[in-house]
């Protein structure tokens, strides 16, 4: 019993942490959190405008990378850390082969199709100045992949790669698209319930290229082009 009791506890606070972590991010990183603070002493449209994203992308960073991986230095031993929590190399075949190609695809046609609505207009790009000035745009978009590398490093590699040997891989799974999903709340709703499948479907490429490179690649990609499109219809 003593022992059965010893190896819930770890698996208790590290679940306990992970939520923690996204309460955190969620609320910290909400335009309105963002702009009481910065609003303090950033005047301009254009300097708030650039603040919003690039805020949450550095909480992105530091709650959803850093902190995390981390952790996982301090507190996991054994296996290397790259090959814990997606960080290694994909391992390629046919099939994971087929599913990114099959991927590529999906991205561009639901970021084509998001792109004519309204509340995607409304919403995306993050910053609009970005894409009319080249100093602003090559920062922007660094700090969006940074912001992208967190997110699949955390969601499909700490998550669901990590805490596979602890909770079970269907746990591990179901945590990180719930979790993932939920904080896409506040954005338009089919990006909402999209994240779902997407969750599912990132989960699954991470899962069978032991690695959260494609993901991270795909997610970057719907990104992307979400904006592009936005921006020029």
């Amino acid at each position: 019993m003593a022992l059965t009791l010893g190896k819930r506890k770890p698996n208790s606070a590290a679940w306990a942490f992970i939520v923690i972590n996204c309460l955190v991010y969620y609320l910290a990183s909400r335009p309105d959190a963002i702009d009481s603070v910065a609003g303090r002493w950033l005047v301009t449209p254009e300097s708030l405008c650039l603040a919003r994203p690039f805020t949450q992308w550095a909480l992105a960073v530091i709650l959803l990378l850093i902190v995390p991986l981390l952790s996982s230095v301090a507190l996991d031993a054994g296996e290397p850390i790259r090959l814990r929590t997606g960080l290694s190399l994909p391992r390629w075949d046919l099939r994971t082969i087929a599913l990114c190609a099959g991927g590529v695809m999906v991205m561009a046609a639901s970021a084509w199709w998001a792109s004519r609505r309204g509340d995607f207009q409304s919403e995306y790009p993050l910053c609009p100045w970005a894409w009319s000035d080249l100093s602003a745009g090559i920062p922007y978009y660094l700090g969006y992949l940074g912001y992208y590398l967190a997110w699949e490093f955390f969601f499909r590699g700490y998550i669901q790669l990590r805490m596979a040997d602890r909770s079970g891989m269907a746990a591990a799974m179901a945590a990180q698209v719930l979790l993932s999903t939920l904080l896409h709340w506040g954005k338009p709703w089919p990006e909402f319930w999209g994240a779902l499948p997407g969750g599912v479907f990132y989960g699954y490429l991470a899962l069978a290229t032991k690695s959260v490179w494609p993901s991270f690649f795909l997610h970057a990609q719907l990104g992307f082009l979400t904006d592009y499109f936005c921006v020029n219809q």
